[in-house]
C-alpha cells in the first residue's frame, strides 16, 4: 500500500497526518495529536499504529462484533468509575467515559442527566 505522512502544528498540539492508499478508489486518512512535551514519547506507538494498518481477511471481518453507543440516565450513586466499568474497555474506563461525555478530569456525572456508554 502506498502511504504518506507529515508533521503539523495543530493549535497547541503536535500533529501527525497519515494517508494510506488502500485501493485505487479508497484512501484512509488519520490525524493523531500529542502535546508538545509528550510528542517524542509517543512516536514509537504512533509508528506502530500506522504500520499495523492492513486488509483483514474475510474470517477476521466475520469475527468482528460492532460496538454500540447507548444512552443511559445517571442514577444516584453512579460515578464516572461505575459507569466506565459498564463500557467495553479493560483499561482507562473512567477516563474514556469522561472523554466520551465531555467531562473534566475530576468531574462526575450528575444524577438525572443522560450520558453515553460504549457497549456490545
Amino acid at each position: 500500500m502506498n502511504a504518506a505522512t507529515a508533521r503539523a502544528k495543530i493549535g497547541a498540539y503536535n500533529g501527525r497526518l497519515v494517508a494510506i492508499e488502500f485501493a485505487p478508489d479508497r484512501v484512509y486518512r488519520f490525524l493523531m495529536g500529542t502535546m508538545p512535551a509528550a510528542a517524542t514519547r509517543h512516536d514509537a506507538a504512533l509508528h506502530e499504529l500506522v504500520m499495523s494498518f492492513r486488509k483483514i481477511s474475510a474470517a477476521e471481518a466475520r469475527a468482528v462484533k460492532p460496538l454500540r453507543i447507548r444512552i443511559v440516565t445517571v442514577r444516584t450513586g453512579d460515578s464516572a468509575a461505575s459507569l466506565g466499568r459498564r463500557m467495553m474497555f479493560s483499561d482507562f474506563q473512567a477516563m474514556r467515559f469522561r472523554v466520551l461525555n465531555g467531562l473534566g478530569a475530576n468531574e462526575e456525572p450528575k444524577p438525572g442527566t443522560r450520558v453515553k456508554i460504549v457497549t456490545d
